[in-house]
Parts: structure tokens; sequence; C-alpha cells
């Protein structure tokens, strides 16, 4: 009897290590990023985006720091489609294919160094040249047609 409980918690805790991948959780953190590309949704919570390359990116006199945003989207953007990025307040702003796979856009994570301020962050999306096209708070990328 003991011996079958034990093979069944083994056998439960190796399934849901397996059901989920690296970075993502079943119930999003509340600052989690969900990325949703062909139809498909991830979450990636702060140790995940920490984890991709980071690179920084110099607006006027503040240096910000995160992954590409091409690297958290993981995908080509298909011809034809756009990245609607929607920050936690609603405020949406929509990217071109191009401004979205761009060395200058990031999902910046830093400021000069440290955190970003809790009305910035824990991410907001930076394309160097383009401040209009900054979403703080950003809650969610989804690769889809222009709205």
């Amino acid at each position: 009897m003991l011996r079958r409980a034990r093979l069944r918690l083994i056998t439960l805790g190796l399934a849901s290590a397996l059901a989920l991948p690296l970075g993502c959780t079943k119930e999003p953190e509340p600052d989690a990023l969900a990325v949703t590309v062909d139809g498909d949704t991830r979450t990636l919570d702060a140790k995940a985006l920490a984890a991709l390359p980071a690179h920084e990116v110099t607006v006027q006199e503040h240096h910000y720091k995160g992954p590409r945003m091409r690297d958290v989207l993981a995908a080509p953007i298909p011809e034809g489609k756009v990245v609607i990025a929607k920050g936690r307040d609603g405020y949406t702003q929509t990217l071109t294919a191009e401004a979205a796979q761009g060395d200058d856009c990031i999902i910046a994570h830093e400021l000069d160094g440290g955190a970003l301020p809790e009305k910035e962050g824990p991410t907001r999306i930076i394309l160097a040249g383009s401040p209009g096209l900054s979403v703080r708070q950003l809650a969610s990328l989804t690769v889809g047609d222009a709205p």
C-alpha cells in the first residue's frame, strides 16, 4: 500500500513537471506576461524573462535593459500580421512586424541599472526612436491581424 502511494506521488509530480514549459505557470503571476502566437498562449514570469538574452537601449539619458521582443515572441511574425501590446490599464498599441522584430525593440525590465519604477513596470516596451509606441506595465503581446 505504501509503495503504491509513493509511486502515485512520484508519477503525479513528474506529470506536473512535464505539463508546463520552463518559465510558464498554470496560474499566471499578477505581473506575468501573456504571449499569444498562432493562437497558442504562454505565460512568462519575471524569471523566464530575465533568462532571455538582455539588450540595452538608450532613450534620451535613460538606459533600458531587457530581452528583444522577437526573443520573447520566440517565432517570426508572419507577413501581414502585427503585434498588439496591451498594458494592465487597458492601453493598447499596435506594432508592425518590422518594428517588433527590430534590434531596438525590447521588453525592458531594468531602468538605469535597477528595476523599473512601479508606475512603469515590471515590464515596458521600449522602441528606440518611437517613444509613442511604449506600453507601460505590459500585460500581453498578441500576434494577429491589425485591429
